[in-house]
């Protein structure tokens, strides 16, 4: 989360700074804390009438984060999200309830074979980069699926 968003957000939230995370992917980031937050999604119920959904998320605060937010599918997963990409909605198994998610609609998402360069064993809940051998065009949008590699 953006720590200017997050200050404007919840001005009276105490930040965490015991543990800060150094964030590397699309550039490099070290976090300036953390802290356990509720956020509101706009959704509607199983009769289509619309309502609020409440979760609770650890976010971690990096000093500057253009998209202000991000919620990583292992919080989505714990309260039971299905993603429907094609269809722009998710979906809570339990509760019946559903929310709109922002897909890019003039994007067809195509299959493409990507192949590990080498063999890589990747722990648990750790990330790390993978050097892959693929035909992937610039500028495409792809979905990478792992539980449906071969």
């Amino acid at each position: 989360m953006d720590y200017e968003f997050f200050k404007s957000q919840y001005p009276s939230r105490r930040l965490e700074t015991s543990v800060r995370l150094n964030c590397n992917g699309i550039g490099d980031a070290k976090a300036v804390g953390w802290a356990y937050l509720p956020f509101w999604v706009e959704g509607s119920d199983s009769t289509g009438n619309k309502c609020l959904i409440e979760m609770h998320a650890k976010f971690h605060m990096l000093p500057t984060f253009e998209p202000k937010v991000l919620v990583g599918m292992e919080t989505l997963s714990l309260y039971g999200i299905a993603l429907n990409i094609p269809e722009s909605t998710t979906s809570f198994l339990a509760d019946g309830l559903k929310y709109s998610i922002h897909t890019r609609p003039d994007v067809k998402f195509q299959s493409v074979l990507v192949c590990a360069k080498k063999d890589v064993l990747i722990g648990g809940r750790v990330s790390q980069k993978v050097p892959i051998r693929s035909f992937m065009a610039p500028g495409t949008d792809y979905v990478f699926e792992p539980y449906h590699v071969l």
